[in-house]
């Protein structure tokens, strides 16, 4: 659950960081290289807040799309770091780049301890519950 929640809230800095980049950068600014990057990092930020929502109501797949969205953002905060342009700042960089990581390295570590199959009939075993149902009878 903290991974969801922090999930959400550093999606949406990120975004906040993106979508600023993307208006005053590109739109009123006039630079196309801001308005591309900060449209970039914005996507790549609200599908790391969606991940977010996904892992908070458990959906069936918001492991994977949560490893997929910090490996986006981690990726486009990097790229965006290198110079000339330098787009992201070393803060966002390194939360950027520190979260993700810590939340990739927390979602390997709890699926390592779940995926372990108990001895038959426990949750988590390989028997089915039609074969469950033969041994009683």
């Amino acid at each position: 659950m903290v991974v969801a929640i922090l999930n959400i809230v550093v999606g949406l800095l990120l975004a906040f960081g993106g979508a600023q980049e993307a208006i005053l950068g590109g739109l009123l600014g006039g630079d196309t290289a801001g308005l591309v990057v900060g449209s970039m990092g914005t996507l790549a930020s609200l599908l790391l807040t969606a991940s977010g929502f996904a892992l908070w109501r458990r959906w069936r797949h918001s492991r994977e799309l949560t490893l997929v969205a910090c490996g986006l953002v981690a990726g486009f905060c990097v790229l965006a770091a290198l110079p000339p342009y330098r787009f992201v700042g070393i803060l966002a960089l390194l939360i950027g780049v520190g979260y993700t990581g810590f939340a990739v390295v927390y979602l390997c570590r709890t699926s390592q301890r779940g995926s372990s199959a108990g001895p038959a009939g426990t949750p988590g075993s390989s028997q089915s519950l039609r074969e469950q149902g033969a041994e009683v009878k």
